[in-house]
């Protein structure tokens, strides 16, 4: 088994990662993941329990009245094959974890997105009824000022 690499599944970390900008893509892959690394797991704890199984009875074959402390001991903490083997399924619960929580937290951003929680650039509302008249007083100033000085700008820059 490579280093992230557990009954046939890459466990990259990546996979639990949520790209808010593309939510139905994440739901998309969502399902897939599950049923992939929950399958590697089923797969690792019956790897587990046949190796436990196995090893159990050739230590009873070599030593029948050996209890079951002891075996268990002798098997779970002894064996450098089984350990690896605990490691793997141990991996592959904690992975399979992580994707319930970026399940749970898909269901959630999805929420808000629907609630328009996000937001974005919008247009102005245009306000109702119009400005009011000493707004619309100064706002006409303000222009009447603005086009003086362009004047002036402009002819001088004519005699240049």
């Amino acid at each position: 088994m490579g280093e992230n690499m557990f009954f046939g599944v890459v466990l990259d970390p990546r996979i639990c990662e949520i790209d808010l900008d593309n939510l139905h893509h994440e739901f998309q892959n969502q399902a897939p993941y599950m049923c992939q690394y929950g399958e590697a797991l089923a797969e690792a704890e019956k790897a587990r329990a046949l190796m436990y199984a196995e090893k159990a009875a050739k230590i009873r074959i070599a030593d029948p009245k050996v209890s079951q402390a002891k075996l268990e001991s002798m098997i779970e903490e002894e064996d450098p094959e089984y350990i690896d083997m605990q490691y793997a399924v141990s991996r592959l619960k904690a992975f399979v974890e992580a994707l319930k929580a970026k399940l749970r937290s898909l269901e959630k951003e999805a929420d808000l997105w629907a609630d328009r929680y996000f937001s974005s650039p919008k247009e102005p509302k245009p306000r109702r009824g119009g400005l009011d008249d000493h707004t619309q007083e100064l706002t006409e100033r303000q222009r009447t000022m603005i086009n003086k000085n362009r004047e002036k700008e402009d002819s001088g820059n004519e005699k240049l």
